[in-house]
């Protein structure tokens, strides 16, 4: 009996490990088509299996996402990429900070092997690849979005040209911000030390990143954006440091009044999709605020 009871044992484990993978397969797509979410369900998988899996997973996830859910092959060799990057790191305890230049560093090595993806070489320099996939970028645009005539395509695709590797550093920012967030938020990292929930609520930065930003901000308004174009997208950046500040703000007040996961869930929702704006502003004010509060910690 207990020899057939080992077999059945055996017999059921892979079942359950294949099951377990396929569902890890279907989350990675979806994050993958998602775009921004997409290292959500990597550093998910990253945790719950064991090696070589999560990447096998996460690969599969990719090609599911290109050939199914219409993902474009470059898009999905970033997206794994990164993914597969910053899980592992998240898993290895990499500082936050370090981390996070690893990944605006990484950005840009497979924002451009998608661009020659994207665009095969004819002989032509770099400058020539990245007009080539703006102008596909428009393409597409046009097509998904049937605006107007009078739109000005002219002038978005002069912003995009400019500022393009800007947004799209910041994005992949974002992207790893919002998915350890999450993730820790959801109390999948509470085992690790640099990304558990306290750990995150203690990131401070510099009121230098308030001065930079206000003085782009200024310059930019005060000046001829077009002698400057690039000038914007350096505004993005710092936009973006700003918008992960003011989420460590927000954060370190709702745990102030003690609400709950859920709620606070529900807050960062609707802060982060319709009051980015707001957050950033938080940003801004963030290290003065706990400046504030730990001389008034220190005094009493």
């Amino acid at each position: 009996m207990r020899l057939v009871n080992d077999r059945e044992e055996r017999a059921e484990n892979p079942s359950a490990g294949a099951l377990q993978l396929v569902l890890q397969t279907l989350l990675t797509s979806l994050g993958v088509s998602s775009g921004l979410f997409g290292p959500l369900p990597m550093i998910l998988g990253t945790l719950r299996l064991e090696e070589p899996w999560p990447k096998v997973t996460a690969l599969a996830g990719c090609l599911l996402a290109i050939f199914l859910l219409s993902v474009s092959p470059s898009a999905a060799l970033i997206s794994f990429v990164m993914g597969v990057f910053i899980s592992d790191r998240i898993k290895q305890g990499t500082l936050f900070w370090n981390l996070l230049g690893q990944v605006f560093l990484v950005s840009i090595l497979a924002g451009v092997v998608g661009l020659l993806i994207e665009v095969p070489p004819h002989h032509q320099s770099f400058l020539h690849y990245w007009g080539a996939t703006i102008d596909l970028l428009i393409g597409s645009l046009k097509t998904a979005l049937p605006l107007d005539a009078t739109f000005p395509w002219v002038q978005v695709r002069e912003m995009l040209y400019h500022q393009g590797p800007f947004i799209f550093s910041s994005f992949c920012i974002l992207s790893f911000w919002f998915s350890a967030g999450l993730a820790s938020h959801l109390g999948w990292l509470d085992s690790t030390e640099q990304f558990s929930p306290n750990s995150l609520r203690n990131i401070r930065v510099s009121g230098l990143l308030s001065a930079a930003f206000l003085l782009t901000f200024g310059v930019r308004a005060a000046i001829d954006v077009r002698s400057f174009p690039a000038l914007g997208g350096l505004l993005i950046l710092l936009a973006t440091f700003c918008l992960i500040q003011g989420c460590v703000l927000l954060s370190n007040l709702m745990k102030a009044r003690n609400l709950g996961r859920s709620l606070r869930g529900a807050i960062y929702c609707v802060s982060i999709f319709f009051g980015p704006y707001l957050l950033i502003v938080l940003g801004l004010i963030s290290p003065f605020f706990f400046r504030k509060n730990s001389v008034t910690e220190v005094r009493t």
